[in-house]
């Protein structure tokens, strides 16, 4: 055969091979799932376990995308991402009712502290979680807000509404970041911010911070998985968005969670 024509048969059965599912064999990419998670779960290290343990028993790729909850949400109501884990109660149950998402189960919690200087010069130290809050604010002690629309930051606003305090002026400043940046921000100016938990233990940018409320009655975070509803957004991954939530609530998930030391899996109906 001349090498021309050759070639040419090459490329034919190349082009052939290509068009077949799968494509070359060898060359097939595992299905992907698209999920959005807050930046929380990310800066306190949690995925990193949760991720590799789900690609390897399902054989799925994870492709993250970490956001405020506010905007993780915003993803799943587009159908820009496959499913998402938030911490917006309020938010998550205002969709599912009204039929946006399909499932919301909760998967595991921590809580929300007020942190600040070891200083303290708001005198918030050992006083339950909406009274420190008042202290800072009469203070007039410098406080950072993430002010992202986040699942932390909407705690916070509803905590300052809880109090009566609309927070404004100089002393109350918004980072418009994640939780770890914002730590950083209140740890560099000796300021006072609100943090879930896991993120003030599991980050290591928090220098000069220390826990300075004491409730008797810890103001639980919630994180929840949740789903588009199907048929409503042709391009989302079901399958694999039902098997990550498989996954999440399984007894492979719950130990990897619990075994941080920053969180508490959520108990399951039927425990």
């Amino acid at each position: 055969m001349r090498p021309a024509l050759c070639f040419v048969k090459h490329i034919a059965l190349l082009l052939i091979a290509l068009s077949l599912p799968g494509g070359v064999a060898g060359c097939r990419r595992p299905p992907t799932v698209v999920v959005a998670t807050t930046t929380s779960l990310q800066d306190s290290g949690l995925l990193d376990r949760l991720v590799p343990a789900f690609q390897a028993e399902t054989g799925y790729r994870v492709k993250v995308v970490a956001v405020g909850s506010g905007q993780a949400l915003e993803l799943v109501v587009r159908g820009e991402v496959d499913a998402a884990l938030t911490h917006c109660p309020p938010r998550e149950r205002e969709l599912l009712e009204a039929g946006v998402l399909a499932q919301r189960h909760e998967v595991m919690y921590n809580a929300f502290w007020l942190v600040g200087p070891v200083a303290d010069p708001a005198g918030a130290a050992g006083l339950p979680l909406p009274a420190a809050l008042a202290a800072v604010a009469s203070s007039g002690a410098p406080f950072f807000s993430r002010g992202d629309g986040s699942g932390t930051h909407l705690a916070e606003l509803a905590l300052w509404e809880e109090i009566g305090v609309s927070p404004a002026g100089a002393w109350y400043q918004r980072t418009g970041q994640g939780m770890a940046a914002t730590l950083r921000v209140a740890a560099e100016r000796r300021a006072y911010a609100l943090t879930d938990s896991a993120t003030f233990l599991g980050t290591g940018a928090t220098a000069g911070l220390v826990r300075l409320d004491r409730t008797p009655e810890p103001r639980l975070n919630v994180y929840s998985v949740v789903l588009p509803a199907p048929g409503r957004h042709p391009a989302v991954n079901y399958d694999g968005a039902e098997e990550f939530v498989r996954f999440i609530l399984s007894d492979t998930a719950r130990t990897i969670i619990e075994d941080t030391g920053l969180y508490h899996a959520c108990p399951r109906e039927g425990d």
